[in-house]
């Protein structure tokens, strides 16, 4: 699967990225494991996401079905910061799609192209929801 995180627990982010072909499957799967965090108590409303697209080659596989099925079974809760990173226009379009759809629990989300903004994005966001780290 060309998806995988990582928890940082200190900085109570998960970094998220994929690469190679991305299809709908794998990004299911990913939202089922955040998913699964949730449910156990290992996340909360108070984490953040940082995904990097940008090593994502081919997103063939991604279909606008599958972008607002995933927008529409968000497991992040309102207000949860999140960044994504794209690399290309194909990327942007979609990350956005998936914004439009998932509104309003996509409020908090950043696409960029720099993870130097995402990562700036995640602390200017939650110093202004009071989210202490």
């Amino acid at each position: 699967m060309p998806a995988d995180f990582q928890l940082d627990r200190t900085a109570r982010t998960v970094h998220t990225r994929a690469w190679g072909d991305l299809t709908d499957e794998d990004i299911f799967g990913h939202m089922a494991s955040i998913a699964a965090l949730f449910r156990e108590g290992a996340l909360d409303g108070d984490w953040a996401q940082i995904c990097d697209f940008t090593g994502v080659t081919s997103m063939d596989g991604v279909s606008s079905a599958g972008v607002r099925r995933a927008a529409e079974g968000n497991p992040w809760p309102r207000y949860a910061v999140r960044a994504f990173i794209v690399g290309t226009g194909e990327q942007f379009g979609l990350a956005r799609m998936y914004q439009a759809l998932g509104d309003p629990k996509t409020d908090d989300l950043c696409i960029t192209s720099s993870a130097d903004d995402a990562r700036a994005f995640v602390g200017r966001e939650r110093a202004r929801l009071g989210i202490a780290i």
